[in-house]
């Protein structure tokens, strides 16, 4: 089973496609779980509307998305010394990267200014605003690290080197997933299902 090399470049399922947009569904939960709070606790506490997170933010994701997992096919499948393509693959990558990016930050911002007083001191409401903060910090520092690390290309110093890879990758969607996961235990034993 070892046999194969998992870091084979080989079109779209390439390994670093498949790695660079794993955390756009993490992503796109952040945004339809506060979409959904909203709605449990009042869509007048918020200056948007549930359907208004979804429909603006959502499809920033499926933009990021689309620029990630179009970026990898081009890139890999150049031709062998076509560093021209290859770069033009790379770029379009990066351009998904930094448009997450920007969309997470814009995510973030808009849900610090767009709820009232009142639900800001709901406990649940600000247990979740922490959680979703931390997560999206995870992400968008991940991002970045993402971004800088393709900015080399995909035999850059960046992508050689292990320890950065692990502490910046890895571990920021790690500890996205645990916030995450860890918040919804929470909540399970405050009783809200």
């Amino acid at each position: 089973m070892l046999n194969n090399n998992p870091f084979k470049l080989d079109g779209f399922l390439t390994y670093p496609v498949r790695l660079t947009i794993a955390p756009a569904p993490f992503a796109a939960a952040i945004y339809l779980t506060l979409s959904r709070i909203v709605v449990v606790y009042d869509e007048n506490i918020s200056d948007f509307k549930p359907r208004t997170y979804i429909i603006t933010f959502i499809p920033f994701n499926v933009i990021a998305l689309i620029l990630q997992a179009a970026g990898g096919p081009m890139a890999s499948t150049a031709e062998p010394g076509d560093q021209e393509a290859t770069d033009l693959g790379v770029n379009v990558i990066i351009a998904g990267l930094a448009w997450q990016v920007v969309s997470l930050c814009i995510f973030q911002q808009w849900q610090r200014t767009s709820t009232s007083g009142a639900l800001r001191s709901a406990r649940y409401f600000r247990a979740s605003l922490w959680v979703f903060g931390i997560a999206t910090l995870l992400i968008v520092v991940r991002s970045v690290y993402r971004c800088a690390e393709l900015r080399e290309g995909f035999q850059g110093h960046l992508a050689d080197d292990e320890a950065s890879f692990m502490v910046l990758e890895a571990t920021m969607i790690a500890l996205a997933v645990f916030a995450l996961t860890g918040f919804i235990m929470v909540l399970r034993g405050w009783g809200v299902e």
